[in-house]
């Protein structure tokens, strides 16, 4: 099922749990959150390790206690990166300037949605497992983050 089926089917006492792999926050746990108790569990130190070592595509992430109703605390969990995928044909120079623009254009994007906030050039090139694009390869050594 989808995000908001799931919600449904939890907010009906159809299903007790389910998996949502989106960025935060996802409506459709707002909704079913502002309107049903919820909790949203943390994965543990242990299985976050082991997980993260046989999958690297995972990294680790914070579910701030602000973000749906209900939440007393921070919730520790794993997260799956936003990937910008393009045909590896696509011209060297557009991508690097797509992959520029993205990342010095961060404000702007924040704007239309506040996940801009966490684009962090840092982090861009770790937990990716796929190859990049040359013209991303080009952005990210010139802003030291790539070798």
């Amino acid at each position: 099922m989808g995000f908001g089926d799931s919600a449904n089917a939890m907010k009906d006492k159809k299903i007790d749990a389910f998996f949502v792999t989106a960025g935060t926050p996802t409506t459709a746990v707002m909704e079913l959150a502002s309107t049903n108790p919820v909790k949203i569990l943390s994965i543990d130190e242990e299985h976050m390790k082991a997980l993260c070592e046989q999958y690297p595509y995972y990294s680790e992430y914070t579910i701030a206690s602000d973000v749906y109703s209900g939440m007393d605390s921070d919730v520790k969990t794993l997260a799956v990166k936003a990937a910008f995928i393009v045909n590896p044909d696509l011209d060297e120079e557009l991508v690097y300037n797509m992959t520029k623009a993205l990342f010095e254009q961060k404000d702007a994007i924040t704007q239309g949605n506040s996940k801009g906030a966490e684009l962090d050039v840092n982090n861009a090139v770790k937990n990716v497992s796929i190859p990049f694009h040359p013209g991303a390869v080009k952005y990210y050594k010139e802003v030291g983050v790539m070798e």
